[in-house]
């Protein structure tokens, strides 16, 4: 799936908090997952991008809340210089079997 952003159902931003941003990105992964008739136990490749690659500890909390940690999906994380939206801090694109 292509990257999803730190906005809620409503098109709402979620707040400057990166933990809040991540965990509201992975809600929405999980989300579209199961609209397609899937669960995050089917992603196979997780595309990470973090504005800033101190949020990496963070981001893997997180994740490992959503993720089978004993199988987790291959992943790949890059800090880039910006997103679409300069508030946003986080953004994953997800690749799942289904």
């Amino acid at each position: 799936m292509s990257g999803q952003v730190p906005l809620n159902a409503a098109g709402e931003f979620v707040g400057e908090d990166v933990e809040a941003q991540l965990r509201q990105v992975f809600t929405n992964v999980s989300n579209a997952l199961v609209a397609a008739g899937a669960e995050m136990k089917d992603v196979v490749k997780l595309t990470v991008f973090l504005t800033d690659i101190a949020d990496a500890a963070v981001y893997r909390t997180v994740r490992d809340q959503f993720v089978d940690t004993d199988n987790p999906p291959a992943s790949s994380l890059f800090q880039v210089g910006a997103l679409i939206n300069p508030k946003f801090r986080a953004e994953i694109e997800a690749l799942a079997v289904i």
